[in-house]
């Protein structure tokens, strides 16, 4: 069945395409912290904004995160 085969090669693909992106996106979401704790530190405007979106970013990321793990426990 080479069907099947090609099926698992594209989900393997997707899988790892996911876990990279969220990679990524964690990384990002900390950057954003850490500038938004500097700015905040340097009193600039904004920079409240900056650390919720990071955050809300971050959330994000782990709930993806949690996801991934309990659909790779079902299976």
């Amino acid at each position: 069945m080479p069907e099947l085969a090609h099926a698992r090669t594209v989900i393997g693909i997707a899988e790892r395409f996911l876990a990279e992106a969220t990679r990524i996106g964690i990384v990002v979401g900390l950057i954003g912290l850490v500038y938004g704790a500097g700015s905040m530190a340097a009193g600039k405007q904004g920079s409240g904004a900056t650390i919720t979106n990071s955050l809300i970013g971050l959330i994000i990321m782990m709930a993806i995160k949690a996801v991934q793990s309990l659909l790779q426990s079902m299976v």
